[in-house]
């Protein structure tokens, strides 16, 4: 996570008071770790992200480099992403929740929460099996299916789920295999990136049980369509049980949700509202708080 907010940290946290998250990034300011930024955004300090390796040239937040609606739509999907790590606010809609993925260190069992996939890292994984940054959506897909299909195919031939072996795209380094495919001969787009992506063990059967998340804050039908259309072919099936679509406004909801059902795609997309605590400790969508900023915390 690039940008986080208090209400970010204390999801994190497995808290569903703000006040934790706000302690916990006054000790980090403190010690110089972490600073603000407009929009009650906090970022990694630039000695620390130095620290850690990162590039500062493209990897430390800025102003100049972020902008507001970058930061809106990074806040958004990182509240996401902190609910289903923490097992806080089931912002994903599901039937099943708190999420159980994360292997607990202690115990070596499942603990609360999942872990995710960002778009970052299925990127990095991209450009890491191309070799480079650049490349035709022809190349893309013809590399990015060439792995897949010889990494699916081992697996199935050393028993697939029945062997207990990780599938491939849930490999460290494979990220890339959450990114749905189209035949760039057939459609302008021709891969997608998710916003998030929450990992799971395949089925006993081998079928996928992931879940693709995005983050929509605009309303832009002829996106819409193209998106979905990403994920409706094979390739999204295979690698996803659902897809969840999350909303900042009640007006892109009822137009997903058309279009889902004109592309029938409405028993495997989710169309949710963005889910904050409200000041009563109960869930309340941030359409009906004042301020979208207000409500990131």
């Amino acid at each position: 996570m690039r940008v986080v907010s208090p209400g970010v940290v204390a999801n994190i946290l497995g808290s569903d008071r703000v006040a934790t998250g706000e302690r916990w990034l006054s000790r980090m300011a403190a010690a110089g770790h972490v600073e603000a930024i407009y929009g009650g955004g906090w970022v990694l300090s630039a000695p620390s992200l130095l620290m850690l390796g990162g590039d500062l040239k493209y990897e430390h937040v800025t102003p100049t480099k972020f902008s507001t609606h970058m930061l809106m739509h990074s806040m958004v999907v990182n509240h996401v992403a902190a609910c289903v790590w923490g097992g806080t606010l089931n912002v994903l809609g599901a039937d099943e929740w708190p999420l159980r993925g994360r292997v607990d260190p202690v115990s070596g069992g499942l603990s609360v929460g999942c872990g995710f996939v960002t778009e970052r890292e299925m990127n990095r994984s991209k450009y890491h099996l191309l070799g480079k940054a650049t490349a035709t959506r022809e190349e893309v897909v013809r590399v990015l299916s060439a792995a897949r299909v010889d990494a699916f195919s081992e697996w199935a031939a050393n028993g697939g789920a029945a062997s207990g072996v990780l599938s491939p795209e849930l490999r460290a380094g494979n990220e890339h295999m959450f990114i749905p495919l189209r035949d760039p001969q057939l459609d302008a787009i021709s891969f997608h990136l998710p916003d998030l992506v929450v990992p799971r063990l395949r089925g006993e059967d081998g079928s996928a049980r992931s879940i693709a998340v995005e983050v929509e804050l605009g309303h832009k039908p002829d996106s819409f369509r193209e998106s979905l259309a990403a994920y409706a072919d094979a390739g999204g099936r295979s690698m996803f049980e659902s897809v969840v679509w999350v909303c900042l406004r009640r007006r892109t909801m009822n137009t997903l949700e058309r279009i889902c059902f004109e592309m029938g795609l409405d028993d495997y997309v989710k169309v949710v509202p963005v889910w904050s605590h409200g000041e009563d400790g109960l869930p309340v969508t941030w359409e009906d708080r004042s301020g979208l900023f207000t409500s990131l915390h």
